[in-house]
């Protein structure tokens, strides 16, 4: 299949699997009429990505750094594969002691049983993301965005229980069955292919972890920014902007789906090529795809008034500023690629820090309003990131 093929039907496939994922949460709130409920698979989601980002130790990121330094893809698979073993029982162990702990608790409480489901599903989620490098290794991006939608529409199952059914048990249905495939068959694809623990695959983690940690580090203070912002929102600005900010930010967010579906094909070529600084055609390639999403949502944007009196309102500057911090993202999200082929992880982390410093500073010495004030600070931080990511892309040619 033709690259731009391969472009097209795997954002596709991410669409259709963020739709769900967008959907889903909201068909709690809007069709069952259950605000409680729709907290807690919001907090069990949320606490999910979170510890995610880490408990694969930074073997994800390392994939395609490896196959790059060893120029052969099926080695970078089985010693990914083989690194993975005592990940998952560390993981398991994590789930176990969770539901002991959870079990004897002096006070027990829903917010302790949340807590098990958002580790365990951050398991399942690390298993999901190795595979997807995998596959992206092997250039069948396409495949990737399926684990995660059947996953997804398995959760519907929760949906048939009862009225009656307390918030806890619709959680456990909801989370439990898609927690079940993803990990089931995500460890029969993998583990009946590798053996026990073996000093190869400690090996390999180790030199995974002392590599990507500053990418871990990075996410954490990306992170800060995105989550920080909808907190604040939530708790300085006035309800109808909060909402209005939150809204815009997840409508421009179609932006980022596409960022993640275009790496899942465009990335491969960066790690591979032996060239300094940045690849022309890959970057025309990816400005050119996402170019669509951005112009779509400005439309949104734009038309919203005469779409419906009923959608959250905010003026176009703040909508503006929203969608530039987007884009500016994902353009430091697309190059911090160049770097971390290099193995220039620590600039990245060195980048990152900078730049959330002054979203803090910013925010402490000049405390955002209204959405486009907050907004425009974020942009600020993003625009930060993105010029001391250009600057060591350029000291690197």
């Amino acid at each position: 299949m033709k690259r731009g093929s391969k472009i097209w039907l795997a954002t596709m496939l991410s669409y259709a699997d963020r739709f769900v994922a967008f959907a889903f949460p909201l068909l709690v709130l809007k069709w069952l009429g259950r605000p409680d409920t729709y907290a807690a698979v919001e907090y069990v989601l949320s606490l999910s990505l979170i510890l995610a980002t880490f408990f694969d130790a930074g073997l994800g990121s390392y994939v395609l750094y490896h196959s790059r330094i060893s120029r052969n893809a099926q080695l970078t698979t089985t010693r990914t594969q083989q690194a993975y073993l005592p990940i998952y029982l560390l993981q398991l162990i994590a789930i176990a002691v969770s539901v002991v702990l959870c079990y004897l608790a002096v006070q027990p409480s829903i917010e302790l049983d949340l807590i098990v489901l958002g580790i365990t599903r951050a398991c399942a989620l690390t298993v999901i993301r190795l595979t997807t490098q995998l596959l992206i290794l092997h250039g069948r991006p396409a495949v990737a965005p399926l684990l995660s939608l059947s996953h997804w529409l398995l959760s519907a199952a929760a949906f048939a229980l009862p009225s009656s059914a307390n918030t806890l048990s619709f959680v456990t249905v909801f989370f439990g069955a898609s927690i079940l495939v993803m990990v089931g068959l995500s460890a029969l694809a993998w583990l009946r292919r590798i053996g026990p623990i073996s000093s190869q695959g400690l090996t390999h983690l180790r030199d995974a972890f002392v590599w990507g940690w500053p990418i871990l580090l990075a996410a954490a203070a990306s992170m800060l920014v995105m989550n920080y912002s909808k907190v604040y929102a939530y708790s300085q600005l006035p309800t109808h902007e909060m909402i209005g900010f939150t809204f815009w930010l997840r409508i421009f967010s179609i932006i980022q789906l596409s960022h993640v579906a275009l790496m899942s094909v465009l990335s491969l070529q960066i790690y591979e090529s032996s060239s300094p600084g940045i690849i022309h055609d890959n970057l025309r390639r990816y400005a050119g795809y996402l170019a669509v999403p951005a112009v779509v949502s400005a439309a949104i944007a734009l038309i919203a008034p005469s779409i419906g009196q009923d959608l959250p309102r905010l003026p176009l500057t703040a909508m503006a500023a929203i969608g530039t911090y987007i884009l500016m993202w994902c353009a430091g999200a697309y190059l911090e690629n160049y770097l971390t082929r290099d193995s220039r992880n620590v600039r990245v982390l060195v980048s990152s820090i900078i730049a959330s410093s002054v979203y803090a500073g910013t925010l402490m010495f000049a405390p955002a309003r209204s959405a486009a004030a907050l907004a425009t600070i974020m942009c600020i931080s993003a625009a930060t990131y993105l010029a001391l990511l250009v600057h060591s892309i350029k000291r690197n040619i």
